[in-house]
């Protein structure tokens, strides 16, 4: 074989190889490019997640008794006693009821609210 062979198979071969390479880091650049732009979506996401959180999140600042007087904060507490006698009432009305259901029934009521 001459040897102006042997340099066009080599040309040829270097080609491929640059052929190929320029491909693959085509392909590369385009999923880099994509994952950049799927990333950029994911912290708009979790920039509005955190938003949502901190607007979403408790204050956790109590009044100060001292400042705010004692009148105030008696008033405060009695409200919460009385909001807290107020749900403990209900949970013995609906107690009650569940009883009475159940030593007397009247099968001709046995509809959804009371029917098992």
């Amino acid at each position: 074989m001459a040897w102006w062979a042997w340099v066009i198979i080599w040309v040829g071969l270097v080609l491929a190889l640059f052929g190929m390479l320029a491909f693959f880091g085509y392909r590369l650049f385009r999923k880099a490019m994509a994952t950049l732009a799927e990333l950029a979506k994911l912290g708009d996401q979790v920039a509005r997640i955190n938003d949502n959180v901190t607007a979403l999140s408790p204050e956790l600042s109590l009044p100060n008794a001292i400042l705010e007087g004692y009148p105030a904060v008696a008033r405060q507490r009695d409200a919460y006693r009385q909001r807290k006698e107020d749900r403990k009432q209900v949970r013995r009305e609906k107690i009650l009821n569940r009883g009475k259901l159940l030593v007397r029934t009247d099968y001709r009521q046995r509809t959804w609210p009371n029917a098992r």
